[in-house]
């Protein structure tokens, strides 16, 4: 190399151009690398990273489905024979009895049938992405919708389940854009990406270190009990989802799961409590030890409070769907059963002193403009006096001599009888009021209530008033999540 005469005539410039090379060659390698590859440094090399696991997401049942992709793409049948397609290909998949039939339209057209499970793949991972065209039966939101990863399609009692195999992270980044607003706080959204992949491993049963499962190489021998998350678990709509914020809340909690004695927390979450989250003992029948009541501090949100009226049309139709029988005119919807935040475990439904006890969230699932299970109820109009059933989790007004009193709340006043004995409301005691209040038309069942969904675990308006308060990811996930601990997988 170089020599003593040559060193000291330029050895410190010759020095400092192989420091500077070395630096590049260096940042070259790692930017190639894309943090994937050990890469030599002075110090040795950096460590390799984990690589994240693959995740296969049910999609929807269809009859027939119809692909296209921007690039070259391929189709692979069980036999391992892979069809290439190419830019402007149409694929059609349908059932065939128990097997699937194929049809590529367009430039080489070709068809044929499989007898078991068939995978459709971009050439590259990078892109570009498979789009699903139209599939029967599985509504507009998935039309034109494009995924990463590989689609694998199977038979499932006569329809053709559609599966999506995908990296875990491409399918975080996704389900925070359906899952959160882009404009709010990136702090929220980094404890919801936390949220979507601690439940996602919570679901498929991932446990730390084996993350080396390969949907795509087994996919001939995939069944449909395999599939154990699907896109309405959480929001996943694919590529369309995704945004700068999304990928940034993703890539900065990469591999960061909650978990609860060394296994995935199931991390729920939904839009609002309304104050304080339930305790799914209350929601589901079974409790869980690190999904506790908490009381969230104050924020806006436009689910603070709601107010619906059910018609008894709004009622027969519920009864109708839960299997109740009325005896008459649907007349009752009140509380019976309630949790600590004041949300109704269970409610009577039905007709008079023929009403029946209902689960709360069986109620929610077929009057969807029901939004939480946390409301007062009220039957009014019909010319009889106007009947409420009061939620301890709910504020009302009282009405007195003198003048009306607002935002009172159960559990810390006291209802006072005509003896002007007091009749204390301990938690979680419904109340039922009547009033003389007499209002003439139909009758009708009006709710009041607040917050948006089951209640359990994070509430998304509640996360981003804590981000805009100065709270960071874990903050929040702390108040969620009491006992969970955060530990980073991949």
């Amino acid at each position: 190399m170089d020599t003593g005469a040559r060193k000291r005539r330029g050895g410190s410039v010759t020095r400092a151009v192989c420091v500077a090379l070395l630096v590049v060659l260096s940042l070259v390698v790692y930017t190639r690398a894309g943090g994937n590859s050990p890469v030599l440094f002075a110090g040795g090399a950096l460590p390799r990273e984990s690589k994240s696991p693959q995740v296969l997401v049910g999609l929807f049942r269809t009859k027939s489905l119809t692909l296209r992709s921007g690039g070259n793409w391929s189709l692979t049948t069980p036999s391992g024979e892979k069809v290439s397609l190419k830019p402007g290909n149409s694929l059609t998949l349908s059932v065939s009895g128990s097997k699937i039939a194929w049809e590529v339209t367009g430039s080489g057209a070709r068809k044929g049938t499989a007898g078991g499970n068939l995978l459709v793949s971009p050439a590259s991972p990078q892109g570009p992405f498979v789009s699903v065209v139209s599939a029967e039966g599985a509504g507009a939101a998935y039309a034109y919708a494009s995924f990463r990863g590989s689609m694998i399609a199977m038979v499932d009692s006569g329809s053709l389940l559609v599966a999506n195999a995908v990296d875990i992270e491409d399918y975080v980044q996704s389900v925070v854009g359906g899952e959160m607003i882009d404009s709010w706080p990136l702090e929220a959204a980094r404890a919801q990406a936390v949220a979507v992949r601690s439940y996602a491993a919570y679901k498929t049963g991932l446990r730390k270190g084996a993350t080396d499962r390969d949907y795509v190489g087994v996919f001939s021998s995939l069944r449909p009990e395999d599939v154990l998350i699907w896109s309405h678990d959480q929001v996943y709509r694919g590529i369309g989802e995704e945004t700068d914020r999304t990928i940034s809340a993703t890539l900065s909690t990469r591999g960061e799961i909650l978990t609860y004695q060394g296994l995935p927390a199931a991390a729920y979450y939904h839009a609002d409590a309304g104050g304080m989250t339930e305790d799914p003992c209350y929601v589901w029948g079974r409790g869980v030890p690190y999904l506790v009541p908490v009381a969230e501090p104050p924020h806006e949100s436009p689910h603070s409070f709601w107010s619906v009226d059910l018609t008894p049309g709004d009622l027969a139709l519920a009864a109708d769907r839960l299997g109740v029988h009325l005896s008459g005119p649907p007349d009752v919807l009140r509380g019976l059963e309630q949790g600590v935040s004041g949300r109704w475990f269970t409610v009577l439904l039905g007709s008079g002193p023929g009403a029946c006890p209902v689960r709360g969230t069986d109620l929610r699932a077929v009057l969807p403009q029901v939004k939480s299970t946390l409301f007062s109820a009220y039957v009014v109009g019909g010319g009889r006096a106007t009947e409420g059933s009061l939620s301890t989790g709910m504020c009302f007004s009282v009405a007195g001599s003198e003048g009306v009193l607002s935002g009172v709340h159960l559990g810390s006043s006291f209802v006072i009888g005509r003896s002007n004995g007091p009749l204390p409301v301990h938690l979680p005691q419904a109340v039922a009021v009547l009033s003389e209040a007499r209002i003439e038309g139909s009758q009708r069942v009006v709710l009041e209530g607040s917050g948006w969904g089951h209640g359990v675990g994070l509430s998304q308006w509640g996360a981003r008033g804590m981000a805009l308060e100065g709270k960071d990811a874990w903050e929040i996930l702390g108040l969620y999540y009491p006992e969970t601990t955060p530990d980073k997988w991949w």
